[in-house]
């Protein structure tokens, strides 16, 4: 996948990576 759609992973693995972040962020607040 990394090699077939480089540019869909370079916007899906970012926006997952921070989804993330701010998921975990609002269950430790």
């Amino acid at each position: 996948l990394n090699l077939a759609y480089p540019k869909l992973m370079d916007i899906a693995v970012p926006a997952n990576l921070l989804c993330g972040l701010q998921g975990a962020v609002e269950k430790t607040a």
